[in-house]
């Protein structure tokens, strides 16, 4: 049950479906929003420090908005542009982006799903064409190791990440596109969640 949670709260504002993107006045986006990246209208906000998943998760929540969801392979090289380009300056030089795994999965690559409720893009897992190939849940055996997903600096596509270990704590990137977090995707982050 994924009752009281500061993320819910913040979310059930937000409505069951957000409004069209073409309706959505990104204008009334927080100021903090400043981040944009060519051919999208989405605004984004940068969280530098590093914390668990779902204490980024629900920094963005608090601002009626989600960590950011990416539909293309241009929008994780625009977010690993960013990171190259802020070396040293975002925890481990590398954000959560909105994608949890679900706990019920069996394999590393299964159950995938982005905070929008979509399944991920197959496609956009980091391989280095030598057998390093994510998601690998750090040992390539499902064992909830690695059930977020972050864009990293000098990585040229998805990447499992712990988001429940205070190790390795990254930054994160909200998005504000005036659509709620998916309830699939809430519940799949607070089934990670530890009191």
């Amino acid at each position: 049950d994924d009752a009281g949670t500061g993320h819910d709260a913040a979310m059930a504002d937000q409505g069951a479906a957000g409004p069209p993107p073409d309706a959505f006045d990104y204008a009334g986006c927080p100021q903090s929003y400043d981040r944009m990246f060519p051919g999208r209208p989405m605004r984004y906000r940068l969280i530098p420090t590093g914390a668990l998943a779902w204490e980024q998760s629900d920094a963005c929540a608090s601002d009626m908005t989600h960590l950011a969801v990416v539909h293309s392979t241009e929008e994780i090289a625009d977010i690993r542009e960013m990171l190259d380009g802020l070396q040293g300056q975002v925890a481990a030089s590398a954000v959560l982006i909105g994608g949890v795994q679900l706990s019920t999965a069996t394999k590393p690559g299964d159950g995938w799903l982005g905070f929008d409720g979509d399944p991920l893009l197959a496609n956009a897992w980091y391989s280095d064409g030598a057998g390093d190939q994510e998601p690998n849940d750090f040992d390539k055996m499902e064992n909830g190791e690695e059930q977020f997903v972050s864009i990293i600096a000098g990585k040229t596509g998805l990447n499992d990440a712990n988001g429940t270990a205070a190790v390795a704590l990254k930054g994160a990137l909200c998005e504000c596109d005036g659509h709620p977090m998916a309830p699939a995707a809430i519940n799949a982050v607070n089934s990670y969640r530890v009191p």
